[in-house]
């Protein structure tokens, strides 16, 4: 799996997890 690619799924993992209602 390329780097970027694991940052954007973390990424939007934590902003999931920290921010649920702005999804």
């Amino acid at each position: 799996m390329p780097v970027s690619t694991a940052v954007a799924i973390a990424a939007y993992l934590i902003i999931a997890l920290l921010f649920p209602e702005a999804l």
